[in-house]
């Protein structure tokens, strides 16, 4: 024997290892993996936050109009102003606030400001909204006064 390596015959395998650009492919497409799996977390966690804000907003909101409609249960004011409503707003946690807008009936729409005689209609839009004005939610209520059959135009 002379020292020279036999030769591979053409069907035994190759048991050099992987080359170069094999390791790189891999690494890549490992890497590309891994940040559009990263990617999709980050955006899941940051749509949940949004979300979780947006229902809080939805139950603020739901609150204030509960407490506008009790608060009318209580007594029709005419020509209320928006701080006669914003006072009964709820509760709100540290980065969120409440606001109304009123609208008055003058017979054929609702305008601002209270036209002077009110006319027993009122639409109050009730809005909480993230102190960023990122997010908002917002309900309209329609305020009548109470019709007794003593009130002129109920007769």
């Amino acid at each position: 024997m002379t020292g020279r390596v036999p030769r591979r015959s053409r069907g035994e395998p190759d048991d050099r290892g992987e080359t170069l650009v094999e390791l790189l492919v891999t690494i890549v497409l490992m890497g590309i993996t891994v940040v559009a799996i990263l990617g999709a977390v980050a955006n899941s966690i940051s749509l949940s936050a949004l979300h979780r804000k947006q229902a809080t907003l939805g139950a603020y909101v739901r609150d204030f109009a509960e407490a506008v409609e009790t608060q009318v249960d209580a007594g029709y004011l005419p020509c209320a102003q928006a701080s006669h409503f914003t006072a009964v707003a709820p509760a709100l946690p540290a980065g969120y606030t409440a606001s109304a807008i009123v609208s008055y009936w003058n017979g054929t729409s609702f305008v601002t400001p209270c036209p002077g005689s009110d006319q027993g209609l009122q639409q109050v839009k009730v809005k909480i909204s993230t102190n960023g004005g990122q997010l908002s939610e917002q309900l309209i209520v329609i305020v009548r006064e109470p019709c007794r059959p003593a009130d002129d135009p109920c007769a």
